[in-house]
């Protein structure tokens, strides 16, 4: 009975040392359980943050800085003002004279140039009749030296006014530039405009539509993942269930070094025992009592074996989903961040940025050339006033002109000369000339009023254009500004998403390899059964040294203290694994409380 005692003893080391490291695999899950719920609650609203971004909806509300909702604040704001831009047919109709469009009777710049011309030609009429007139005078000797002082009168003045009129020509033919070049101008203004208005408008819808498109699928993943780590989330209360078999393998553990360690105390007066009596009674506590502790053990076997299956089961559960979590975030960050230019939500970041940024350029292209317009008039004002003081000094002319003519009448009748077709000429051009010196002043009087007033019309509607750019600007520079915070928002979700995820994973891999080590536990306590049915054997063996004819089985203990103590024992095993099988029976109706 001496190596019997000794294996009693160190089959008590063993099970303490099994108990330590039972209870160090269940305190370890037990207290990393709540810290993968709190990771998993933290993803779970890191994701639907995340998500928040970027909820797709095909109309604006008020919920915070979403993508969708600064992109509904771009496009509402830039159809707003897109409407109040002027109109293309607008600007050609109020801008018609420019363009030197004839439409009936109206008098135009070209208009004015050909009457200067015609009137220019009339000019040398009268020099061309005034040399006659003095070629006629030089004959009449003394008699037409009068007549003579009047021709070159009229000689000198039809070249003061060819000189007149030759400017008049040349400041026509610089308003007709300037009116060329301000056409040109105001021509690809209206182009500008209209690029604003319609070409841009559709490369914003079209933006818009792709950003669409991206966000549904960011949207559709984000979605995903959210299912994801819920399912991952749904295993810890079953977990949690799973580890609570510990109290009851803690007790049985205990049963059995309280068990083995009274055994050893009972056995261990057996040599000194000279009653065959007593020496039976010990050999069938001995079995007995180790019969209770390979039961004791099979339950925590069993119990511990089971355990470790179901907590690797729902762990294999929540890394299968936090896997499924993790790919789908590779992918959302490839989506947000990733190489691929033709589908990342980086790329709709940059195409929006771009976008603003071309559009910046050409709301400035667009004021600068509106800025250029409404200065160019100062030229225009120049240019109407030379005219009209011209025309004005040729009134004048046309005034002494008249005299002049009034008084070759005069003096031919004088002279009583026949041939008075110098006269009658003269008349003829000056009544002709008076007439398209008055249209010329017409003209220049409708040329100043309406290109003037068109000008001022012309300049008050850029003037509300650009106050409609300015607005635009501002709203893009602000939703820009949205942007970039939004993308930085977007940036810092995206890291402590992937560092949670990565934590999670790592956690799950901890429990892991504490459950595997849990098995190798399980094979230690296989083999302390072993080394129990062994244990067995030999004291049964110890019953031939007693008696050669007697049988085990027919065998009873009369020692009451033995008796009492066995009871004793059977009562506590039958309590603990009683109170195991009613908390089955709880697990399974639901109705468990987590300690």
């Amino acid at each position: 009975m001496e190596g019997i005692s000794d294996s009693i003893n160190s089959l008590i080391g063993e099970i303490d040392g099994l108990l330590i490291e039972i209870e160090d695999i269940y305190t370890s899950i037990y207290e990393h359980l709540p810290q993968i719920e709190e990771e998993i609650d933290l993803t779970l609203d890191e994701m639907n943050v995340l998500l928040d971004y970027f909820i797709v909806s095909q109309q604006a509300d008020d919920q915070g800085y979403r993508i969708t909702d600064v992109l509904h604040e771009i496009s509402e704001q830039f159809e707003s003002n897109r409407k109040k831009m002027v109109n293309k047919d607008e600007l050609k109709v109020l801008t018609r004279h420019f363009n030197q469009q004839e439409q009936g009777e109206e008098i135009y710049i070209s208009t004015l140039i050909s009457s200067i011309e015609d009137v220019q030609d009339r000019i040398e009429d009268i020099e061309l009749i005034s040399l006659n007139a003095i070629i006629y005078a030089a004959k009449l000797g003394k008699q037409g030296r009068a007549f003579s002082v009047i021709a070159n009168n009229i000689i000198d003045l039809s070249n003061g006014l060819s000189k007149l009129y030759q400017e008049i020509l040349l400041k026509s033919k610089s308003l007709k530039q300037w009116n060329d070049n301000f056409a040109e101008d105001l021509e690809e203004l209206i182009n500008h405009n209209q690029e604003l208005k319609e070409q841009q408008t559709a490369e914003f819808e079209k933006l818009f539509t792709m950003m669409f498109d991206s966000l549904n699928s960011v949207e559709e993943i984000l979605t995903n993942m959210v299912e994801n780590i819920k399912q991952a989330l749904a295993p810890i209360g079953e977990l949690m269930t799973s580890i609570q078999v510990q109290d009851i393998i803690k007790q049985n553990m205990e049963f059995l070094a309280d068990v083995l360690l009274d055994l050893e105390e009972k056995l261990a007066d057996y040599q000194s025992l000279d009653e065959k009596a007593d020496r039976l009674d010990r050999i069938v506590f001995g079995v007995n009592i180790l019969d209770l502790v390979i039961d004791a053990v099979e339950s925590v076997e069993d119990s511990f074996v089971e355990s470790l299956y179901d907590l690797n089961s729902f762990l294999t559960e929540i890394e299968t989903d936090l896997t499924d979590f993790e790919q789908e975030g590779e992918l959302i960050v490839d989506l947000l961040s990733g190489e691929d230019s033709g589908s990342t939500v980086k790329e709709i970041f940059a195409r929006v940025s771009n976008f603003i940024s071309d559009f910046e350029d050409n709301l400035s292209n667009f004021k600068n050339k509106t800025d250029q317009l409404t200065t160019s008039n100062d030229q225009l004002y120049d240019l109407i006033s030379d005219l009209e003081v011209k025309i004005e000094v040729i009134e004048g002319e046309m005034d002494f002109l008249n005299k002049l003519e009034l008084v070759s009448k005069i003096e031919l009748a004088r002279i009583d000369l026949k041939n008075d077709s110098f006269a009658i000429e003269l008349e003829e051009i000056a009544d002709e000339l008076t007439f398209d010196i008055k249209e010329n002043k017409k003209a220049v009087d409708f040329l100043k009023e309406r290109l003037v007033d068109d000008l001022a019309n012309f300049k008050s509607l850029l003037e509300s254009n650009r106050e409609n750019i300015n607005k635009m600007g501002e709203t893009i520079t602000s939703s820009k500004d949205k942007f970039n915070l939004i993308e930085g928002l977007v940036n810092d979700a995206i890291t402590a998403l992937g560092h949670n995820s990565n934590q999670l994973i790592n956690e799950v891999y901890n429990l892991q390899e504490k459950v595997n080590a849990g098995l190798e536990v399980a094979d230690l306590i296989t083999e302390v059964k072993e080394v129990l049915y062994q244990l067995k054997s030999s004291i049964k063996s110890e019953l031939k040294s007693v008696d050669q004819e007697m049988k085990f089985a027919e065998i009873d203990i009369f020692d009451q203290e033995l008796i009492a103590l066995l009871t004793e024992f059977e009562r506590r095993f039958h309590g603990i694994n009683k109170e195991e099988k009613s908390q089955a029976e709880k697990e399974d109706e639901g109705d468990l409380v987590l300690f």
